[in-house]
């Protein structure tokens, strides 16, 4: 026997025959559906189904197919959590960083897999700090206007906010 040579095993030779097997039937699903009646009698085929069928049964399995996935997703849309649960957003698998071993601090090792917080992913998307502390008021002319420049009005009344850029809403890939 030749080196690296694995024998096929019974497994093989089943799926070989299924395969071949499915490839005959539909050949003769195919003849009995197209060829008409007086064709197959001379053949000497003379019991076979309606014709009927030839329609019907890919029709059902079809409606049954597609029955099915809509049957799946409404199941799947039964036994969602409200949108309002937090259930939504993690699980009892949920690792946060802050619950992560400390280990892999020296530079350029790859952090463990964590997921990520929501205030974390909606300050990314939507350009918004994250939550914290809200800072002491300041005085007006050292307050900080809509747009991080500094407010020019020198009253304790703040300046209407001005119209949001749209330009700065839009991510850029490098």
């Amino acid at each position: 026997m030749a080196r690296g040579f694995v024998e096929p095993g019974f497994t093989a030779l089943y799926g070989f025959v299924a395969w071949i097997g499915t490839h005959i039937l539909f050949a003769m699903f195919l003849l009995w559906a197209y060829l008409p009646e007086r064709v197959l009698q001379e053949l000497g085929i003379t019991y076979y189904p309606s014709k009927y069928w030839a329609v019907a049964v890919p029709c059902h399995v079809l409606v049954t197919i597609v029955a099915g996935y809509v049957f799946y997703w409404l199941y799947n849309l039964v036994h969602l959590p409200p949108l309002e649960s937090f259930d939504n957003l993690t699980d009892p698998y949920s690792k946060a960083p802050d619950e992560l071993p400390a280990w892999g601090q020296n530079e350029g090792d790859i952090p463990p897999l964590h997921d990520l917080p929501i205030t974390t992913v909606n300050a990314v998307l939507f350009r918004r700090p994250p939550p914290g502390p809200v800072p002491a008021r300041a005085s007006a002319p050292s307050r900080l206007n809509a747009m991080g420049g500094a407010s020019s009005s020198s009253s304790s009344e703040s300046a209407p906010p001005r119209p949001r850029d749209a330009s700065r809403d839009v991510f850029t890939v490098q």
